[in-house]
């Protein structure tokens, strides 16, 4: 099993219009996602 983790640096986090393109990104993938903001998380399996 692959497995890649991205940490967003900046302050702000990841403005609407990327955060859409990841979302749909993920879609396409045959794997899970997991999104992570401290305590907070969601996840997608296709």
């Amino acid at each position: 099993m692959t497995s890649f983790n991205y940490v967003i640096t900046d302050e702000v986090g990841i403005h609407a219009r990327p955060a859409g393109l990841l979302v749909k990104a993920a879609k396409a993938l045959s794997s899970k996602v997991v999104i992570k903001n401290g305590a907070n998380q969601v996840s997608r399996r296709n």
